[in-house]
């Protein structure tokens, strides 16, 4: 498998004039999560402003996560965690694209949701596997999120579940992996997300930090693009998430 590099995202300056995207929890180039506090926002609007990065205390916790709450099943449905398990093997457009239209169908997408953010607070407490729990049910809904990935990765390793935890290590990189085969972050050739914190996963890969966004609606499709402090600028397609929230609307 391809090597991704992980990088801390420690904060992005957002001045767009339209709705940014949400952010979640940064990656650290030494593959763990550094849980952030994140204020939640209007789910309906998907925004939410990035809280300062902290390092919670690995405070030692004794009950472990619910058996049915571990890396290796984090599908609901033979079929869709069958197609997860393979895109893990061999990451790569089709099989990226091919997971998220399962999670799509799953009836459990939203791209929108909080669990992540309470996850990082729980987290913070030092409560591992609470946070394990509440993102394992948050499956398959988070499943294509690297970030997810890693604070699975990261509760892991603070409860001395090393198996788990290098399972999760490796879910994360096939899914930025895999993220990154479905474009090249260009006009002409988006990168796909499942959520919006992946625009965020790319940027801390890319060690890019964004100045503005702006949504861009073009032939029937939705666009987040990114400016960057470096001059660049990068495109997401957010067609998927987007339609989503508008069904999701009254």
């Amino acid at each position: 498998m391809k090597r991704v590099k992980w990088v801390l995202l420690l904060a992005i300056g957002c001045s767009a004039s339209d709705e940014p995207p949400e952010t979640e929890n940064p990656v650290t180039a030494s593959g763990q999560v550094t849980p952030a506090e994140v204020a939640s926002g209007d789910e309906d609007t998907a925004n939410a402003e990035r809280g300062a990065s902290v390092t919670p205390s690995a405070a030692p916790e004794s009950n472990r996560p619910p058996a049915a709450a571990t890396a290796g099943q984090p599908v609901a449905g033979a079929g869709l965690e069958s197609l997860f398990e393979a895109f893990v093997k061999s990451p790569d457009r089709a099989s990226w694209l091919a997971v998220r239209e399962g999670i799509v169908n799953s009836g459990a997408y939203d791209p929108y949701s909080d669990e992540m953010s309470l996850a990082n607070d729980l987290i913070t407490a030092g409560r591992h596997a609470a946070a394990v729990e509440k993102l394992t049910s948050a499956m398959p809904n988070l499943l294509l999120s690297p970030s997810a990935h890693q604070m699975l990765a990261y509760s892991y390793e603070e409860l001395k579940d090393e198996d788990s935890a290098a399972a999760e290590r490796k879910a994360a990189e096939a899914c930025l992996t895999g993220l990154l085969a479905t474009g090249n972050g260009t006009q002409d050739s988006p990168w796909q997300v499942s959520r919006t914190s992946d625009e965020y996963d790319v940027l801390a890969h890319l060690e890019k930090r964004m100045q503005q966004q702006a949504l861009v609606n073009q032939d029937g499709r939705h666009f987040d693009r990114l400016e960057c402090s470096d001059g660049s600028e990068v495109w997401f397609d957010v067609t998927t998430a987007f339609e989503t929230l508008g069904l999701s609307l009254p």
